[in-house]
């Protein structure tokens, strides 16, 4: 194989590489520079998933890629404890593997030994949208791409349902439910999501914020434990604050809640409001309280029976 076509397959099982994975994990694929002995064979360091299936497919794709290309393509499957030490020997030597298939490792590490790969990022760039400012961290060094990250762009996440359902989730989902939002659903009184999620459902903020309904790692709705969440919620817990005013506004319950547990909530969210008042505070805190439904005139209840 001739420079030029050995070029264009390194270059090429890069893009491939970084496509087929970007829903599986958070590699690094980093090419080091090619010695005179791999003229015929692309060899490839990769990192051993922890899913079998995953190094099943790797090795599929990489023989479709090397039928496709004209080459042999080599896979060493290296634990991820033991791929530093993989990349020493390589670089100690002067040769060995074209391609590190990593988990986790940054360009600058190997600066002094890696390809500028910055042709592909910006091809990749062009066919899926912008690079996301983490996978940016990751690959470049002093404005040259040496690495290509594989979640160079967002990713759908594989939700179990069934897992949300039974915390008690009504609806669950992520691009499906973002689109749904954006079309004008609002059937739900709480929204949660995972940190990893919120890149996509910032898009809802003009459609969430105004009813205080975006998820916010404040109140405990950003969050990687997402079924405690929910159940947390769907036990009765809320959240409140003051508005620019110094008002509280707290919803407790609805018209076919029954009387008693309109009561008890009621009084839960004043309980709460009262124990929050922070110790620097002076004069009367409760002023007055109002119960209302939604679009009635409101209910003056004697805060003097709280505050003793």
């Amino acid at each position: 194989m001739n420079d030029r076509k050995r070029k264009l397959g390194r270059r090429s099982v890069l893009k491939g590489l970084a496509a087929g994975t970007a829903a599986a994990a958070v590699p690094t694929i980093l090419l080091r520079k090619a010695s005179a002995q791999q003229e015929k064979t692309l060899r490839i360091v990769q990192w051993k998933h922890f899913v079998p299936d995953y190094d099943r497919w790797f090795t599929q794709f990489a023989q479709q890629f090397g039928e496709k290309n004209k080459c042999t393509v080599q896979v060493d499957y290296v634990a991820t404890p033991d791929l530093p030490t993989a990349i020493a020997a390589d670089i100690s030597r002067g040769g060995g593997h074209d391609v590190f298939h990593l988990n986790g490792t940054g360009a600058w590490l190997y600066e002094q030994v890696l390809v500028d790969v910055s042709d592909v990022a910006t091809r990749l760039e062009k066919e899926h949208g912008p690079w996301i400012r983490e996978s940016q961290s990751i690959g470049q060094v002093k404005g040259k791409w040496l690495a290509i990250p594989s979640w160079y762009i967002s990713y759908p996440l594989i939700i179990n349902t069934g897992y949300f359902k039974e915390a008690g989730a009504e609806y669950v989902g992520f691009e499906d439910l973002i689109k749904k939002c954006q079309e004008g659903f609002q059937n739900f009184d709480v929204a949660v999501a995972t940190p990893a999620a919120m890149a996509e459902v910032r898009k809802l903020g003009r459609v969430l914020g105004p009813r205080g309904l975006m998820p916010n790692p404040k109140t405990g709705t950003v969050t990687d434990d997402t079924a405690k969440a929910v159940r947390e919620v769907k036990a009765g817990r809320v959240e409140f604050k003051l508005d620019k005013n110094g008002n509280v506004a707290v919803p407790m319950g609805k018209f076919s809640f029954a009387p008693q547990a309109l009561v008890e909530n009621g009084t839960a969210v004043i309980d709460a409001v009262v124990k929050a008042r922070p110790a620097h505070a002076k004069g009367k805190f409760v002023h007055t309280i109002t119960v209302s439904a939604t679009m009635t005139p409101g209910l003056s209840v004697d805060p003097s029976v709280y505050l003793k």
